[in-house]
C-alpha cells in the first residue's frame, strides 16, 4: 500500500521555502503570556478539565470529584494580562443539587454555556450566562426534555450567537440525542432535537458537538458496523427556521475503534474530527498513536482534504484528544505525550495545505499533568487545560495562555510596489478623462512619463491586455512587458485565466514553474493542492501517481486522500475488491468493507425522478449582461428543461436532460453549458439526441467537476426570423419554435443526490470576449468554473462574496440567472423584469423566502 508519510513534512517545507510561502518563520512564535489558576477559592479538583476563549474572556471549568458541586471561573483580559473576575456558580431553580458545574464550557461573545454533566440519578444541566455591564448573569437552565433519563445530558456544549448545543449521548434508555436551542430576546427555547438515523447505533450520538455560525457538527465516535466511527455536520436556516443534514463523514478501516469523532470542531469551511485512539496504519507497531480528519467544504458538499499527525507522535499519546479551530488555525491537543506530561501542536493553513508550525509544551511540564486534556483557540489566543497537574493536596489544574503574535512581515514585492505608489501622484480608480491623464488610464501624464516611462497617451502601453493602471496599482506587474516574470504565459492570461501572480515563475512555489503546470500538468499555478485533497501537487505527480486536478482520481466517491490514509483503498482503482461496487458506495451507502470481496451490498432498488414533474416542463432564464444588469429583461436566454434521473437504491446513476430554446433576446454570441458535480472519471458515457441518432457529446473536466457544452451559440439553435434581430421578444415578432436537445449522462458509480445536486443542475451560459476572457453567468449561489475569468467580480452590479457563498448577486440579491418550475412567459424586450413581476423584488431582498411563486402573478399578463 503507498505510503504518503516519508513525504509530507520535510519535502513540502523545501517547496514552501523556494516560493517564498513559509510567512509564518517570518511572524513571531506563540508566547506563553498567562497560567490561570483559581487562587481566591481553589475548592474544587480539575481546574481545566474544560476551558474556553476569546480575545477578552477566558473561561475554566472546575467540575471537581464526582460528588462535588463544581465551579467555572472567568477570567478577563487587560491587554496583556488576565485576571479572574468571578467563578460562576448557578442556583437551579428545578435540581435539589448541582454536581459536577463545569464539565463542559464553551463562549461565543459574551455569552458562556456550562454543563453539570452528573447530578446523583438525574440527566445533567446546562447553564447559559450572559454578559453585560461588567456582571455575567444567569439565563437559562436547560434539562434534558422527555422522561427518558441518563448520566450524560451536558457532555459536550458548544454556542455561537443565538444558538446552543447541548449533547446527551445514549445510555441504556436511549441512542442518544443532541438538542439545540435558540435565543429569542433572553429567553432560550428548544428549537430542534437531533437524533441519530444511522442504522448502526452506537449510544455515542453526541459524544462531542460544535457550532459555528449555524453549520453544527456531531460526534458518534463508535457507530459503524465496525465502529470506525462517523461525525454528521447540519446547517440552519435562520429564514426558513430549519435544520438540513448536509454530511455524514465516516471513519474507515484505520479508524476502527479509534474513537473516530471522540472530538470534533467546525468554522464555516472546515470541519474537524479527532481519532484519538487510531493506530499507525503504515506499521512501525505505533499504537493509539491518534490523528486528526480535516473536511473541506464547498457550497454544501464537505470533502476529505487532510489527515494531520504530529511530527513527534509515538505510541500512546493520543493526539486528537481535544480540537479546536479558528479561521486557519487548527489546535491539537494530545494530553498522553511525553507521560502523559501532554502538549498540544498548532496547524496553520498555508497555500490550501495544514502545516505543522508550532508545538506547545509545558515548561514546567510533569508526568501526568495531562496537559492538552481541553483546548481552545481565539482569532488571537490559544488556551490549553493541563487539568491533573498537582497544585496542593487534593487539588489539580492549571490553564496557559499563549499569545499567537501573528504578524506577517511584508515581502520585497509588496515592499518595492509600496515604494513605488508612494511616488506617484493620487492615482485614481475610476479612469476620468482630462489634461493631465490623457489617455485617462488613471495615471498622471507626468507619473508615465517621468516616473513610469510608460506613454501618457495610450492606457496599455505593452498591449497586453491590462491598463497601465492595473498592472501598477492593482497588480504590481510591469507596464512595459506582456510577460514581467517571462515564463511564456503573458500578464493578461495568469490574471483572467490561471490565478497566477505575473511577477513570479513559479507563483505557488510548488518546484513548478507556472508555465509547466499550466501547459502540461493542468494544474492551478496558483495552488500548491490544486485540488483540494490534502495532498501536494508534487507529491501526487512525483510519488502517487494520482491526478493532482482530481480529489478522487478513479471517481468513486471518495478522496484520494481518505483512500489513502482512512480506508486503504486504491485511490486508482474505483473498486479496490472488485465486487463491482465502488469503493465510495460501499463506504458512503452500504457499510461493507471496500477491500473484502466476500462483504457485498444487498441487492439494488431502481427508481426514476422527474424535475420539475413528470411530463412537465421548467424554465431556465438568464440576463446575459453580468456584471451589469443591463435591461434586466431576463429574456436574454430562456429555456425550458425537464430532466429524468435514474436511481440506484436513491444514489443517481443516469440523467436525461431535455432543454428547448424558447427566447433569445441577446445580441451577444452565448453558448449553453453544464457542470455537474462528479469528476471526469466517473462519466461512464455522455451523448446528445435521441437514443437511434445519438452523437457523443464531449466531457471537459471541470476540476471535480465536468463541464459540458450543449450549444455553442444560441442563434444557431434559435434564429430571429426575417424583419427581427431577436427570437420571441420583439412585439408582433413570428413565434420560433426551438429544437429539443436532449442530453444523456451515464456514471459509472452513483453519485449521492445531495452531492450530485438537483436538476436542472449548474447549467449556464458563456461567452468570450476578443481578448479571450471567458465570461459566464450562473443561478445565484452557484460558483463559476475555472475557466470562468474572475476579474469582473464585484464590479458593476455584481455583489459577489464568496465568505458568504453569494455568487451572481447584485447587492439586493437580485440574479442574473433564475430557475422556474413551471412554464414562464418572460417579459417582452427592454421591459424590466420587475416591472412584469413586480414581487420580485420581494422575493430577492427576503433571498428567497417570501413570494416563492413571483413567477405566478405577472402584471397585465398577456401583454
Amino acid at each position: 500500500m503507498i505510503n504518503i508519510k516519508k513525504y509530507s513534512d520535510v519535502s513540502l517545507f523545501i517547496l514552501l521555502l523556494m516560493a517564498g510561502l513559509w510567512h509564518l518563520s517570518l511572524n513571531a512564535e506563540p508566547t506563553l503570556q498567562s497560567q490561570l489558576a483559581n487562587d481566591a477559592n481553589k475548592s474544587f479538583a480539575n481546574f481545566g478539565t474544560s476551558v474556553a476563549v476569546t480575545d477578552s474572556f477566558v473561561i475554566v471549568g472546575t467540575p471537581g470529584k464526582q460528588s462535588d458541586q463544581g465551579e467555572a471561573c472567568i477570567f478577563l483580559r487587560n491587554q496583556s494580562t488576565w485576571a479572574m473576575t468571578t467563578c460562576l456558580d448557578p442556583i437551579s431553580g428545578t435540581l435539589t443539587a448541582i454536581k459536577q458545574f463545569g464539565s463542559a464550557v464553551a463562549i461565543s461573545d459574551r455569552s458562556v454555556i456550562i454543563s453539570a454533566k452528573l447530578q446523583g440519578g438525574q440527566s445533567g444541566a446546562a447553564y447559559i450566562f450572559n454578559y453585560q455591564n461588567g456582571n455575567w448573569s444567569l439565563q437559562g437552565e436547560m434539562t434534558k426534555p422527555g422522561t427518558a433519563s441518563n448520566n450524560f445530558f451536558g457532555q459536550s456544549v458548544s454556542i455561537s450567537g443565538d444558538l446552543a448545543v447541548i449533547a446527551s449521548p445514549g445510555g441504556a434508555n436511549d441512542d442518544g440525542a443532541v438538542y439545540v436551542y435558540k435565543r429569542t430576546g433572553s429567553n432560550w427555547v428548544l428549537n430542534t432535537t437531533i437524533t441519530p438515523d444511522s442504522e448502526f447505533k452506537s449510544k455515542q450520538f453526541g459524544a462531542a458537538v460544535s457550532i459555528f455560525e449555524g453549520y453544527l457538527i456531531i460526534g458518534d465516535g463508535e457507530s459503524g458496523k465496525t465502529k470506525e466511527g462517523s461525525a454528521y455536520i447540519y446547517k440552519y436556516d435562520d429564514f426558513d427556521d430549519t435544520w438540513t443534514k448536509q454530511a455524514a463523514l465516516k471513519g474507515g478501516l484505520v479508524t476502527r475503534a479509534a474513537d473516530y469523532a471522540f472530538s470534533v470542531a467546525i468554522s464555516k469551511d472546515y470541519a474537524v474530527i479527532g481519532a484519538r485512539m487510531e493506530n499507525d496504519p503504515h506499521g512501525n507497531n505505533e499504537t493509539k498513536k491518534g490523528a486528526v480528519y480535516v473536511y473541506k467544504r464547498k457550497d454544501d458538499v464537505w470533502t476529505n482534504q487532510a489527515k494531520l499527525t504530529a511530527s513527534t507522535g509515538v505510541s500512546g499519546d493520543q493526539f486528537g484528544h481535544s480540537v479546536a479551530i479558528v479561521g486557519e488555525h487548527i489546535v491539537i491537543g494530545a494530553e498522553n505525550m511525553n507521560s502523559s506530561s501532554g502538549a498540544v501542536v498548532l496547524f496553520t493553513l498555508v497555500g490550501d495545505i495544514w502545516l505543522e508550525t508550532f508545538s506547545f509544551i509545558a515548561a514546567d511540564g510533569a508526568s501526568q499533568d495531562n496537559f492538552g486534556h481541553a483546548v481552545a483557540v481565539s482569532a488571537s489566543y490559544v488556551s490549553v487545560g493541563a487539568h491533573n497537574k498537582k497544585i496542593k493536596k487534593s487539588l489539580s489544574g492549571d490553564v496557559y495562555v499563549y499569545a499567537l503574535n501573528v504578524q506577517t512581515q511584508q515581502t520585497q514585492a509588496e515592499i518595492d510596489l509600496e515604494n513605488t505608489l508612494a511616488t506617484l501622484d493620487n492615482p485614481i480608480e475610476e479612469a476620468i478623462v482630462n489634461p493631465d491623464d490623457l489617455d485617462g488610464d488613471g495615471l498622471s501624464n507626468s507619473d508615465e512619463t517621468d516616473i513610469l516611462h510608460t506613454s501618457p497617451t495610450d492606457p496599455d502601453t505593452d498591449n497586453d491586455g491590462l491598463t497601465d493602471y492595473e498592472e501598477v496599482i492593482i497588480y504590481g506587474s510591469n507596464p512595459l512587458l506582456s510577460d514581467t516574470d517571462q515564463d511564456t504565459l503573458t500578464d493578461l492570461e495568469e490574471i483572467i485565466f490561471y490565478n497566477s501572480d505575473p511577477t513570479l515563475l513559479d507563483t505557488d512555489g510548488d518546484g513548478f514553474s507556472d508555465d509547466y503546470e499550466v501547459n502540461i500538468l493542468n494544474t492551478d499555478p496558483g495552488l500548491i493542492d490544486t485540488d483540494g485533497d490534502g495532498l501536494s501537487d508534487a507529491v501526487e505527480v512525483n510519488e502517487l501517481a494520482t491526478d493532482p486536478t482530481l480529489a478522487d482520481t478513479d471517481g468513486d466517491g471518495l478522496t484520494d486522500n481518505e483512500e489513502i490514509n482512512l480506508h486503504l483503498t486504491d485511490p486508482l482503482n474505483a473498486d479496490s475488491d472488485n465486487d463491482s461496487f465502488s469503493d465510495g458506495l460501499e463506504v458512503n451507502l452500504y457499510n461493507t468493507s471496500p477491500l473484502e470481496v466476500a462483504d457485498v451490498p444487498v441487492p439494488l432498488v431502481t427508481s426514476t425522478a422527474y424535475s420539475p414533474a413528470e411530463n412537465q416542463m421548467g424554465t431556465m432564464a438568464f440576463e446575459d449582461y453580468w456584471p451589469s444588469k443591463g435591461d434586466y429583461d431576463f429574456n436574454d436566454v430562456v429555456i425550458n428543461y425537464n430532466s429524468i434521473e435514474t436511481k440506484v437504491d436513491g444514489q443517481i446513476s443516469k440523467i436525461i436532460l431535455k432543454l428547448q430554446p424558447v427566447a433569445r433576446g441577446a445580441s451577444y454570441k452565448n453558448a449553453l453549458k453544464i457542470s455537474i458535480n462528479t469528476p471526469i472519471t466517473n462519466i461512464a458515457s455522455a451523448t446528445m439526441g435521441l437514443a437511434s441518432n445519438a452523437v457523443p457529446l464531449t466531457p471537459i473536466a471541470d476540476g471535480n467537476q465536468t463541464m459540458f457544452v450543449i450549444i455553442d451559440d444560441i442563434e444557431d439553435a434559435l434564429p430571429a426570423p426575417n424583419g427581427f434581430q431577436f427570437a420571441n421578444t420583439e412585439p408582433n415578432s413570428p413565434k420560433v419554435i426551438g429544437a429539443m436537445f436532449i442530453v444523456t449522462i451515464n456514471l459509472k458509480n452513483p453519485v449521492d443526490e445531495n452531492i450530485f445536486g438537483s436538476a436542472p443542475y449548474n447549467t449556464f451560459i458563456s461567452r468570450k470576449l476578443d481578448n479571450g476572457e471567458v465570461i459566464e453567468v450562473h443561478f445565484p449561489g452557484y460558483r463559476p468554473t475555472k475557466y470562468a475569468s474572475k476579474r469582473q467580480f464585484g464590479t458593476g452590479q455584481d455583489d459577489t462574496d464568496k465568505s458568504r457563498d453569494k455568487y451572481y448577486q447584485t447587492e439586493g440579491n437580485l440574479p442574473w440567472a433564475m430557475i422556474i418550475p413551471q412554464i414562464w412567459e418572460h417579459p417582452k424586450e427592454r421591459v424590466d423584469l420587475s416591472h412584469d413581476y413586480p414581487e420580485i423584488l420581494d422575493w430577492a431582498s427576503s433571498r428567497g423566502k417570501s413570494k416563492k411563486d413571483w413567477y405566478k402573478h405577472k402584471k397585465n399578463k398577456g401583454k
